[in-house]
């Protein structure tokens, strides 16, 4: 049986292309959201000044407004702590040797440059008159620290890839 080095395409060479994918799925969903919330919020006033619909319609219109934020900043926060882990989990699986460290640090370079930019383009996003971010504080917090997130979850795994007791690389039973 052959196990699955990268999740999203299969072959160990592309975690890289993997882990860009899940700095901009995570940017787009946090954008995603806030645009949301502005559209949800728009409806729900146009529903709040109508006068065809019944109190019963209005308040549950009201109420799935007002949660909303909250539901989708935990829902954002549940994305990308299940990535972080699904992440570090298929880490486990690739066997690299040592050698190829200085390439995991030239890639980690492209990486976070990669996750600075889409920070700093969330950072510009959220800045905007158009959109009010105070109501995702988890997503935004995320967002606008992506950079250092990033490097974090880097560090962790390259210390699941290269501290297995494969290769004397410490670690294991």
């Amino acid at each position: 049986m052959r196990v699955r080095k990268s999740f999203l395409t299969g072959k160990k060479g592309d975690m890289i292309v993997d882990t860009i994918l899940i700095v901009v799925m995570l940017l787009v969903i946090g954008v995603m959201m806030v645009f949301g919330n502005k559209v949800f919020s728009d409806i729900n006033s146009q529903v709040q000044s109508s006068s065809s619909l019944a109190n019963a319609t209005k308040e549950s219109i009201n109420t799935a407004a007002t949660n909303y934020p909250s539901f989708m900043d935990d829902l954002f926060l549940t994305i990308f702590v299940l990535l972080w882990l699904v992440l570090m989990i298929t880490s486990f699986f690739i066997d690299s040797h040592p050698v190829f460290f200085i390439i995991a640090v030239v890639l980690l370079v492209m990486l976070l440059f990669v996750a600075g930019v889409a920070s700093n383009a969330y950072m510009e996003f959220s800045e905007s008159s158009d959109f009010d971010v105070t109501g995702f504080p988890k997503t935004h917090f995320i967002l606008s620290n992506l950079l250092m997130f990033f490097l974090f979850m880097a560090m962790s795994v390259g210390m699941v890839i290269y501290g297995k007791a494969q290769y004397g690389g410490g670690g294991g039973i």
